[in-house]
């Protein structure tokens, strides 16, 4: 009985083995090959970087990729690091064996290492707000006339306070247009020095005035996404895409994060005062979009100790 036994667990181990080799040699046989990079389009500024990544299946055979370039003028691609060379588009392949993937590279122009878009106005446009990676991105938020990135809650904590923290009372040492504000200087537009985009740009970068921004809305379109607005230039047809950033106000249950983040699409002008109706210099002007896409594209008023993002531009 007990030679039975024996012999019944030697098959029965013999045939678990011998199932296991066959599901584990069908498995191998059963993995399918595949190539997939983790973007199919890319913005790359003229001399920056980018680094796709490949996902290969099997992994072993990860070290036999090759990449390639449609345009090595404008792109070249080694490793699955793409640089950006000239202005233009290239397709970056990765390959393998039979499989390929490939992604869609536009090199933009750069100005002093940042890029921009020639709308066919008067000045050229920063692609991002400063701090941005992409036009879809926040980026820093100011307050205006101040070079750092900076939320305050108080008009105290503001570069420019003398005295007050208090709207009606607050008084300035500098762009002041009337003697209840502090000593008068008649200054209405931002002095380069004073300016974020030529700090933090540098270059001939620099903040644009209002009558830029307006020079900008009259000659483009209007549509409105989820995230932000994007301009159609009406002269050459190139496109230029401003985030719904909201802006900080840092009152009460708003310190912590931008009202109206999902909305408004605000940056600030070097403008004080003189293009709109409001006089007083504790206020400044913003470029201005809203989500609805009733009204885009005017020059609201904000306290200046607010903070909105900024976009760069040159001549």
């Amino acid at each position: 009985m007990t030679k039975i036994f024996s012999s019944l667990k030697i098959v029965i181990t013999l045939t678990l083995l011998s199932a296991a080799f066959s599901c584990s040699s069908s498995s191998k046989q059963d993995i399918e090959e595949s190539l997939v990079l983790n973007k199919t389009e890319i913005t790359v500024v003229e001399g920056k970087s980018y680094v796709l990544k490949a996902e290969v299946t099997p992994k072993s055979s990860f070290d036999k990729l090759s990449w390639s370039s449609s345009n090595a003028s404008v792109a070249q691609v080694s490793g699955g690091i793409v640089r950006g060379l000239s202005e233009g588009t290239a397709i970056i392949t990765a390959s393998i064996g039979s499989f390929s993937s490939s992604c869609k590279v536009t090199v933009e122009p750069a100005y002093n290492g940042y890029g921009y878009v020639d709308m066919g106005v008067s000045v050229k446009w920063a692609t991002c707000n400063i701090g941005a990676e992409t036009p879809y991105d926040s980026g820093d938020y100011f307050p205006w006339g101040e070079t750092s990135p900076k939320k305050i809650s108080h008009w105290y904590d503001y570069k420019f306070w003398i005295y007050g923290d208090d709207i009606y009372e607050v008084k300035f040492r500098k762009y002041v247009t009337s003697p209840d504000r502090g000593p008068v200087d008649g200054m209405t537009e931002l002095e380069l020095s004073d300016d974020a985009a030529r700090a933090r740009m540098g270059g001939n970068w620099r903040m644009p005035s209002w009558p830029e921004c307006k020079e900008l809305a009259d000659n483009t379109d209007f549509k409105t996404y989820r995230n932000g607005v994007l301009l159609t230039s009406k002269i050459n047809g190139k496109t230029l895409f401003f985030p719904f950033a909201g802006y900080y106000d840092n009152d009460g249950k708003y310190q912590n994060y931008a009202r109206y983040y999902g909305e408004y699409a605000h940056v600030w002008t070097t403008s004080m005062i003189g293009y709109i109706e409001d006089h007083d210099c504790a206020y400044a002007v913003s470029f201005s979009f809203l989500i609805n896409g009733k009204e885009n594209g005017w020059a609201d008023i904000m306290y200046r100790r607010w903070s909105c993002p900024v976009r760069g531009v040159f001549n």
